[in-house]
């Protein structure tokens, strides 16, 4: 028998990292920043979108880590010059503060056994995260609220607020084809904080439980289902939803999660396995 052996084409994954710093950033300037990302999520979150291969997380860092950064992750290396200018022609749209561009090409496993070293790697913490589903970019009274906490006189440098790019084909299925009923959000967005002493939890838990109320303030302190806000992602369970201290909503926290799911989930799991 004669063994035949076929060379795969190596799958090649590049990451881009924006960094702009936060000593040159005005108020005005970040609030065009973060209106830029929001922007750039919205025209690229239809199934038809030219940005498929691309998924891009500004990250929103206090301010006494003193930068901002965008990272993106690219699998369309044709497209990979195009796709890039075009995410930087955005998000620095109108902006009068320079930027630092990296870079990297990397083979796929080689990325995923270790992506972006240095939020993945290092000394191991507890955090929280608080997060929603955005069906429009944040308002401008949001924007402030994000400033306003990641500018304070703080001692909780690991609070921070993320923005990650949505849509494209997950934005294709049914709401109720899966338990994930959101297929119409532009972007998900999350309020972090992260420590490695147990005694600064307190602080912590303070810091990101207020920035994540004040910021969904309109709606009783969660993203409740509408017209801006679609919810809660489970990925991040998050016990506060089923608090009423927390959530003055009076919407349950299963519909934040599951909304027109939850009840077929339920029949589901009682049914067991067949």
């Amino acid at each position: 028998m004669i063994l035949q052996s076929y060379c795969l084409p190596r799958k090649v994954v590049e990451t881009v990292e924006i960094e702009w710093a936060w000593e040159d950033i005005s108020d005005a300037g970040f609030h065009q920043l973060v209106n830029n990302f929001c922007n750039y999520c919205q025209e690229n979150a239809g199934t038809d979108t030219r940005a498929t291969s691309l998924f891009a997380t500004l990250h929103l860092w206090n301010k006494s880590t003193g930068r901002i950064q965008l990272k993106a992750v690219l699998i369309d290396a044709q497209q990979a010059d195009k796709l890039i200018g075009r995410l930087l022609h955005a998000v620095n749209k109108e902006l009068d503060f320079s930027y630092r561009v990296e870079r990297k090409k990397l083979g796929w496993l080689e990325f995923a056994l270790n992506p972006f070293p240095d939020i993945f790697s290092g000394e191991k913490g507890s955090f929280k995260v608080k997060d929603a589903f955005l069906l429009e970019p944040y308002t401008p009274d949001q924007v402030r609220v994000l400033h306003h906490y990641l500018t304070m006189a703080s001692t909780v440098p690991g609070g921070f607020i993320g923005l990650a790019t949505y849509g494209g084909q997950v934005n294709t299925v049914a709401p109720g084809a899966t338990a994930s009923f959101q297929r119409t959000a532009i972007l998900t967005t999350a309020c972090v904080a992260g420590w490695i002493n147990p005694d600064q939890e307190k602080q912590h838990m303070e810091w990101v439980r207020n920035c994540y109320k004040d910021l969904f303030a309109q709606t009783g302190g969660v993203p409740v289902p509408g017209k801006q806000s679609g919810g809660c992602l489970i990925a991040h369970p998050d016990k506060d939803l089923a608090d009423a201290g927390s959530n003055t909503s009076g919407i349950a926290w299963h519909w934040l999660y599951y909304q027109d799911n939850y009840q077929r989930l339920q029949w589901l799991k009682q049914m067991g396995p067949a």
